[in-house]
């Protein structure tokens, strides 16, 4: 039998490890730095620096778990909020709370109707300032989230997300929505962003014509987030507002339906944008949002897309990251 001297040392190293394991997915730096990593990050946490995910998961519970325990390890969250999707079926609370105890809460929010805005419905329980709101099949790696929620954190007023899209003006009038061809976008996808929990108060809001649009195609109520910040950036800061996007390009991003035994037995929940006809809806979609708007196009191109640096570059690019957004862009 091992000492008692023993086995409190083994478990001391153990702590020691998991701490710096913490530190390095939150900072990436060498060891030498690992006692003011710390210090950053209990700070961090005393100022209230924290965030809420919100989650709408439909016809996915099979990988509901294995999601929430990889989200589990994310320092800055505060709680994930499941926006249970399935309707008529009991969410999977019990199971979850017996595989525990967890670091991060799970809340599970019942819907009556499966409809897309429900991932922006500003539920009481969020006492964040941020909130990340993921699709249900979206795996995003520890570091890329911590990086993300860092550039959010001095452009609050802004969307941080890890997918870009942009729109077009056609020679024929009216616009598209597509994949960006070059660096410049105007959209990001609001299954992967950061943004203020401001903004779920404003999507309530909006005109009855929008959310019956959102809820009759079941497409777009991302695109319509975009516009509605764009246009409350605009009210706020006049013609030099800065635009609403602003994209991170995530070194470690999966979207496991794809992977799933049901997915290659052609059973899975594929996805809404991997259905026909999905582009020339967001087309169509932001046009008649136009409408709605008396003609206005809200959207602003940015041409700006940060990235995890290395761990010499990252101190400098966090602190130039609001000259590069708020300055370096293209208008229109």
């Amino acid at each position: 039998m091992p000492s008692e001297k023993v086995v409190f040392s083994s478990l001391l190293v153990l702590v020691i490890a998991v701490i710096c394991i913490y530190a390095y997915m939150d900072e990436l730096i060498d060891p030498g730095r690992i006692p003011n990593a710390l210090q950053r990050f209990k700070s961090s946490t005393k100022a209230n620096e924290s965030f809420t995910m919100i989650m709408p998961t439909f016809d996915r519970t099979e990988l509901l778990f294995d999601l929430l325990k990889h989200y589990q390890a994310v320092p800055y969250l505060k709680q994930i909020i499941i926006v249970w999707q399935n309707i008529g079926q009991k969410p999977p609370l019990e199971l979850w709370e017996s595989l525990g105890p967890h670091l991060v809460p799970v809340l599970f929010k019942e819907q009556t109707r499966n409809l897309l805005r429900n991932r922006f419905l500003p539920f009481p329980q969020i006492d964040t300032k941020a909130v990340l709101t993921l699709d249900d099949d979206l795996q995003i790696s520890i570091p890329d989230i911590n990086f993300a929620f860092s550039v959010w954190t001095q452009h609050q007023d802004q969307m941080v997300g890890f997918v870009a899209r942009t729109h077009t003006a056609e020679p024929k009038g009216g616009y598209t929505v597509s994949e960006p061809k070059t660096k410049r976008y105007s959209l990001v996808l609001t299954g992967a962003t950061f943004f203020h929990r401001r903004y779920l108060q404003l999507y309530q809001y909006q005109a009855s014509r929008l959310h019956i649009l959102v809820d009759s195609i079941k497409n777009c109520e991302d695109i319509a987030m975009n516009c509605l910040v764009s246009l409350w950036l605009l009210q706020r800061y006049g013609p030099d507002a800065p635009p609403a996007a602003v994209h991170v390009k995530p070194l470690n991003m999966q979207w496991l339906e794809m992977k799933t035994k049901r997915a290659k037995k052609g059973r899975g929940n594929i996805g809404l944008s991997r259905r026909p006809g999905y582009y020339q809806q967001r087309g169509y979609c932001l046009n008649e949002f136009v409408k709605i708007w008396n003609g206005t196009m809200p959207l602003r191109y940015n041409n700006i897309t940060l990235t995890l640096p290395r761990q010499k570059h990252k101190q400098v690019i966090i602190s130039n990251a609001k000259t590069w957004i708020w300055k370096k862009r293209d208008r229109k």
